[in-house]
């Protein structure tokens, strides 16, 4: 699964993402979450955007990986006052990362 959010103001809360994604539990650590980041960011790039932000919480290291994975610059990681949890903030530029991992993932789409 994965959500596009396309249209949020970045400025009402430094916590929103543009893009979040799950991948149910017996499947995961097999490589989907990637794949299925790459979709949002195809989807992303049909929607106008140029870079997109991502968040999840510092212990999510499945999470993690995938945004790295996908070129994910970590910004920020401090604590979400909407929850009192550690969470790390990247951004991802959309073009960039399409060009540079579709010979990796444009083969499973």
């Amino acid at each position: 699964m994965i959500n596009i959010r396309f249209n949020f103001n970045e400025n009402i809360n430094k916590f929103n993402s543009h893009i979040g994604y799950g991948i149910r539990p017996t499947e995961r650590r097999k490589g989907y979450n990637k794949i299925n980041l790459y979709l949002g960011l195809m989807k992303a790039k049909e929607l106008g955007l140029k870079k997109v932000k991502l968040n999840c919480e510092n212990d999510n290291i499945g999470s993690i990986k995938t945004i790295i994975a996908l070129g994910g610059i970590l910004k920020l990681s401090e604590i979400d006052p909407s929850d009192n949890i550690l969470t790390n903030v990247y951004y991802i530029d959309v073009d960039n990362s399409l060009k540079k991992y579709e010979n990796i993932y444009k083969k499973y789409i």
